[in-house]
């Protein structure tokens, strides 16, 4: 290895490194602040739905995630945070490890170069400091998407359940196991939250369970935020200037295009085993895109889509040597091609405009149309385009 080459994995790692501890310097996590709170509401015998007395907003995530914050209430908040905190660094370098070593990718220089592009993407600097649980989740689907490869279909169940029980968002994921005729994960990882589910109601009860089902995920699935950290198509339309019923119903046939496409695209790639990973990947940008709204802090979640599509569109036959025939010129200029529109992509997702009311509406969804673009390569590959 080079001095050059030792000089820029060091130098990456060293700038990956104080980027991410540098959230410890941050003093406040507003959503761990929410998941403290509704525990500790949970704990004192109240319903954490209707009641989290001094928190960022009001809690709305899984019943199931109260019991795993549960731990957390027994320290002062900031040493709860700091520990929360933690956690959630560690799992960005290892969800990476699982994706590259899934692919066959892994080395020091491929590892430092997607660890540095990971940890300088806003949306990681957003989750960490917001005290999010996303990159948990990330993890755990770095986890199944490496076991998967390993056939480990027992253990892949495991960990998806526990995933759905946190986050609802990685269920759109059983559709791929559902094409790919993968029952026994299929039923495992159901079975899992299930087990999951039916603990929380042991601990939590029904009452708790009523008012999450019945009041919180519908609002939550019916939400219309017009916020610019809301990257979703709901996002999108709610910041256009035109009537909240005419910005819905747009959203709704959008939403709609986008899935019954991405179904088709799947649907028709279901046996080309060359395209398995995309097919997983294509799937958890397109949730992104069509949720009922996608914080810019979710979309680390496309730290796995993007490293699966970058070494997809690696050239393996085509050697960048060699007399310059019509073929071998045209192949050459569509990686070129490739790589330049997910370098765009990738920098739409990565950025953060401290203040958006400054920009042109359409400016405002830039992470969205990152994301599309990157859907956009996919299909592409999907369709056997590279």
């Amino acid at each position: 290895m080079g001095i050059l080459r030792k000089t820029v994995i060091i130098s990456a790692f060293f700038i990956s490194t104080v980027i991410l501890l540098r959230t410890f310097f941050l003093g406040t996590y507003p959503d761990f602040t929410v998941y403290f709170a509704g525990s500790e509401a949970f704990l004192q015998g109240k319903n954490p739905y209707n009641t989290s007395p001094g928190a960022f907003a009001n809690y709305v995530y899984p019943p199931f995630v109260l019991l795993i914050f549960l731990p957390f209430i027994f320290v002062p908040v900031p040493f709860a945070a700091q520990v929360f905190l933690s956690i959630s660094i560690m799992s960005l370098p290892f969800g990476i490890y699982f994706c590259l070593k899934a692919l066959g990718k892994l080395s020091v220089y491929s590892y430092a170069f997607t660890l540095l592009l990971s940890a300088l993407a806003f949306p990681t600097k957003f989750t960490l400091g917001m005290g999010q649980v996303n990159l948990v989740i990330f993890f755990l689907i770095s986890v199944v998407f490496y076991l998967l490869h390993k056939n480990k279909r027992y253990t892949v169940g495991f960990f998806l359940g526990l995933a759905y029980a946190i986050k609802l968002f990685p269920i759109a994921l059983l559709y791929y196991f559902l094409l790919q005729k993968k029952w026994i994960t299929v039923i495992l990882s159901i079975g899992v939250f299930i087990i999951f589910y039916v603990v929380s109601v042991l601990f939590s009860g029904v009452d708790i369970q009523k008012t999450y089902f019945e009041n919180v995920l519908p609002g939550i699935s019916t939400s219309y935020q017009k916020d610019y950290y809301n990257q979703a198509l709901s996002g999108f339309f709610a910041r256009l200037p035109i009537e909240k019923t005419t910005g819905m119903f747009l959203k709704n046939i959008t939403s709609i295009l986008f899935i019954v496409l991405s179904l088709i695209l799947l649907f028709w790639s279901r046996k080309k085993k060359n395209l398995e990973n995309i097919s997983f990947s294509f799937i958890i940008t397109l949730s992104l895109i069509v949720n009922p709204f996608s914080w810019q802090h979710h979309f680390v979640w496309l730290i796995l889509p993007f490293i699966v599509t970058f070494y997809k569109f690696v050239p393996t036959s085509l050697s960048l040597r060699g007399p310059l025939t019509t073929k071998v010129r045209g192949t050459r200029q569509s990686h070129i091609n490739n790589y330049i529109l997910l370098s765009s992509s990738y920098l739409l997702v990565a950025i953060n405009f401290p203040n958006p009311q400054s920009l042109p509406v359409l400016f405002q969804s830039h992470v969205l149309f990152g994301t599309i673009l990157l859907w956009f390569l996919q299909a592409k590959l999907l369709l056997g385009n590279k």
